[in-house]
């Protein structure tokens, strides 16, 4: 048991109110239950009621801080012993957590508590989190975001589009036979046309804009597997997979920042979605979502799903063995290729199997 009285330690009193610092001895008398503040400078005195005095925490070897009930605060100088003072005002407000700092099992389990807090809300919280939002915003929003991203995308990968205007009209009116006999899953698209800089491409973009470029429509030599591929980019659409992977990507961001502390933005959505969409393309699980409306899309409107097997080929047989293009930033393509291949072998085969 230390001697609870007639101890002192050095401290830097900060009063709440100024930026003013004082430094002071804390003296514990043996006289009376109060502390005494004593200013170097003057000497003067001021009284504490030890009720009125809480000490935070040990952490490490940072200096320790006490708080006044006043909005005060008192700073010890590094290593000093506070055992008696601990002993005469009470441990603090949460004994708790120097108990876990100075204890090896309690901390290798904390860190192995957060590593699963962090797993658990990537894998399930995030993309939840990220659907969630993206079903809620209006269509002024998405339609920003989308044109932002156009923007973005004609400065690095596109140039205006030299497809002669009678070509691009007879593609539009095709594919909007197409749309209109999808009944009314088929969601509201803007199709636009495009030259690329990265190969043959089509992507959807936030706000129901899909872009196809003349790369692309130059690769085969009927409509039907363009318009397949069309089909593919309306189911992103339909399932608003741009803005959930760009919401899925800042959600990520957000847990590492509350995570681990760094400084970033975590709301340039518009700024990641290009990047995403060109070099990275979507998730394996919306390229399957994407690609079982296209084969149902395809059956629905009478193109078959031999347009859809037809434009994979194509692309595969153009850009696989230089790794560009609309398939080559997409996930499983053997295994894309090999389902749609099934679903036209077999009549019973359901497009949403694995």
């Amino acid at each position: 048991m230390h001697n609870l009285r007639g101890r002192t330690w050095g401290t830097r009193f900060y009063d709440g109110r100024s930026g003013r610092v004082v430094t002071a001895r804390l003296h514990l008398p043996a006289h009376t239950p109060d502390l005494e503040l004593v200013a170097d400078a003057d000497a003067s005195v001021r009284t504490i009621p030890r009720g009125a005095l809480r000490l935070e925490a040990a952490l490490g070897s940072a200096a320790r801080v006490a708080r006044l009930d006043d909005g005060g605060r008192l700073e010890f100088e590094p290593g000093a012993d506070l055992g008696p003072l601990e002993e005469a005002i009470g441990p603090g407000e949460r004994p708790w957590l120097t108990r876990w700092e100075r204890s090896l099992p309690l901390a290798v389990g904390s860190a192995l508590a957060l590593l699963l807090v962090v797993f658990l809300g990537f894998r399930f919280g995030v993309p939840m989190a990220a659907e969630g939002v993206a079903g809620r915003l209006n269509d002024d929003i998405r339609g920003a975001l989308g044109r932002q991203t156009l923007r973005t995308l004609d400065r690095v990968a596109f140039e205006p589009s030299r497809m002669p205007s009678a070509e691009r009209a007879r593609i539009r009116r095709a594919f909007g036979d197409v749309v209109a006999r999808l009944g009314d899953d088929a969601p509201e698209s803007s199709l636009v046309f495009r030259k690329s800089r990265i190969g043959p491409n089509a992507m959807a973009l936030p706000g129901d804009t899909i872009v196809l470029t003349d790369e692309l429509v130059d690769l085969y030599d009927g409509d039907d597997p363009v318009l397949a591929v069309l089909l593919h980019e309306l189911g992103h659409v339909r399932h608003r997979h741009a803005l959930r992977a760009a919401l899925h990507r800042a959600s990520l961001t957000a847990l590492v920042t509350f995570v681990l502390g760094d400084v970033v933005d975590v709301l340039s959505l518009a700024g990641a979605l290009p990047t995403m969409l060109v070099e990275t393309g979507y998730s394996r699980a919306f390229e399957r979502e994407a690609d079982t409306y296209a084969l149902q899309g395809c059956a629905v409107s009478g193109l078959g799903a031999e347009a859809l097997v037809t434009a994979f080929e194509g692309l595969l047989a153009e850009t696989g063995s230089r790794g560009r293009g609309w398939l080559s930033t997409h996930p499983g393509l053997g295994e894309r290729v090999e389902r749609a291949r099934t679903f036209l072998g077999t009549s019973s085969a359901d497009p949403t199997a694995p």
